[in-house]
């Protein structure tokens, strides 16, 4: 991970909060439109996804240009934005919501792991999604999309600004994604954010635990003056998981 974008206690709280409590920190923020709906993890084992965004921009294809000729070169976007993607970051591929053909495949996730990138999320869809799972780099998507990549997609722009189901993704805005989806951070507040959705994970922990014990959930969640001063006050004595 590239401690230019993100420090290791930044990251370590984004590990350990879902992507639902960072999206309702950044919503206290004004944020709004940070959770890209309607994309799903690839695999329920695969681990935990946070990094800065790397992006990749697809437009339409057209026949004399997106052929297999083109494919096989050193200068095409979509084999570049593979090589290019920095160690620790996570490839953000715009592919207009496209189902026609794949936003990539298991060669290029493996090369992403070898290069120990964090992941890889589309708004569109991937090919040879068993041999993906074998991979384990975290991997998100609509739904799955075997048809080659040049029968729709070219290559356009590499990290630039993007939209990616429909978020606006910034370069090295912080990706966070879970086993619920993925969620983007405006990088210039992911300190604060981080601290936040930390620091609201275990007070959820510590409601959690009063209302298994019979307690009403009015007063503890959402939290109340009175309920962040006693647990405020039970922290002091207590070590939280």
């Amino acid at each position: 991970m590239s401690n230019e974008v993100i420090g290791t206690q930044t990251l370590r709280k984004l590990e350990k909060s879902s992507t639902a409590t960072i999206a309702n920190m950044l919503l206290k923020k004004g944020f709004k439109n940070v959770y890209m709906l309607g994309l799903n993890p690839l695999s329920e084992k695969q681990p935990k996804m946070v990094g800065p965004a790397f992006t990749l921009r697809f437009m339409p294809s057209r026949e004399d240009i997106d052929t297999m000729v083109n494919y096989s070169l050193t200068t095409n976007l979509h084999r570049r934005a593979i090589e290019e993607c920095p160690v620790g970051h996570v490839l953000v591929i715009d592919a207009m919501g496209s189902l026609k053909a794949s936003s990539a495949g298991d060669m290029m996730s493996e090369r992403l792991k070898a290069k120990g990138a964090a992941g890889i999320v589309t708004d569109g869809g991937f090919r040879d999604t068993p041999a993906i799972k074998e991979v384990g780099l975290p991997a998100y998507q609509k739904q799955s999309a075997p048809p080659a990549t040049v029968i729709a997609l070219h290559p356009i722009e590499i990290n630039g600004p993007i939209g990616c189901a429909g978020v606006p993704v910034y370069p090295d805005d912080i990706i966070v994604g879970d086993s619920e989806g993925v969620v983007v951070i405006p990088r210039q507040y992911v300190d604060e954010i981080a601290t936040a959705a930390y620091e609201a994970t275990l007070y959820e922990d510590y409601a959690q635990q009063r209302i298994k014990d019979g307690e009403s959930i009015f007063g503890i969640f959402p939290s109340t003056e009175k309920s962040l001063q006693e647990y405020s006050a039970w922290k002091r004595n207590n070590t939280p998981s």
